[in-house]
């Protein structure tokens, strides 16, 4: 992780459907798809979903291309709450933390089983997808996710680590008020963005800077949605962020078309040329 924010310009993919994968390979399954983008778009590294169809194929497939497997395991809670419903979950976080975290507990376990298939399928960089917040800020009681949910992803973090793999949390939203816990877990990065514009997500850049974690990110959905001239300025924009260093740039889990992946792309090329411009 370290040595790729210090590189001129990391760029990859995160969460991205084969529909949005349509735009740049005829593969119409997830493990051809993504290599033949990495390869196309000469990528550094990709997401592979342990749970996707087949995530040794897609992890041999985007090695093969050349770029880096960023391995991503479901966190505990989110796990939970897809098991019990996510309304009634978040309000049991509350008036029954004892019983959710019971509950984490033994999602805990298949996720560790994850990071392990992870190491094996030769993943570089584990993932770890909690999401707390929205974009107004935690969705998740602060207590309930310090108490809770923080002791458990840096379990998964010391699984991680035992491999010498760094680790990434992802999670939607403004995370500002989680960031002192997820580097105590032992987090080095941050995979940020979704549901945020620009300027919010750059609050949380700084902010992550101000706590030692490198951030993935900055080629936002929203800023794609105006098309293609406001993509290019988007990319223009996160490409002269680049420059103080600990953005590896990326799309922010968003993507679900081809249209919208023409369009980062577009604003792909402009963050690199800005980049060398600013070098």
């Amino acid at each position: 992780m370290a040595g790729m924010a210090k590189a001129p310009l990391a760029c990859g993919l995160t969460f991205v459907t084969c529909d949005a994968l349509s735009m740049a390979s005829r593969a119409t399954s997830f493990a051809p798809a993504v290599a033949d983008a990495c390869r196309r778009f000469r990528l550094d590294f990709a997401f592979v979903p342990a749970a996707a169809s087949d995530p040794i194929a897609a992890a041999e497939a985007v090695l093969a291309a050349g770029a880096a497997v960023m391995w991503v395991v479901d966190g505990p809670l989110g796990s939970t709450l897809d098991e019990i419903g996510w309304s009634e979950g978040l309000a049991a976080t509350v008036s029954d933390p004892d019983g959710v975290a019971a509950v984490m507990e033994r999602h805990l376990e298949a996720a560790r089983a994850s990071v392990e298939e992870g190491v094996r399928a030769g993943a570089s960089v584990l993932v770890v997808a909690e999401d707390l917040a929205s974009a107004a800020g935690p969705m998740v009681s602060p207590d309930f996710a310090f108490d809770e949910v923080f002791c458990r992803l840096a379990s998964l973090v010391g699984t991680a680590r035992a491999s010498d793999l760094p680790c990434v949390w992802h999670s939607d939203g403004d995370v500002r008020a989680f960031l002192p816990a997820a580097r105590r877990a032992g987090f080095t990065a941050l995979h940020a963005g979704g549901g945020l514009g620009f300027e919010a997500f750059e609050k949380v850049f700084w902010a992550c800077r101000s706590n030692g974690l490198a951030v993935l990110g900055g080629l936002l959905t929203r800023d794609l949605a105006d098309g293609h001239l406001s993509a290019v300025a988007a990319g223009t924009r996160a490409g002269i962020l680049t420059q103080a260093g600990g953005l590896l740039l990326s799309d922010d889990g968003g993507m679900t078309t081809a249209e919208e992946m023409a369009l980062f792309v577009s604003a792909m090329q402009a963050a690199r040329a800005s980049s060398v411009a600013g070098s």
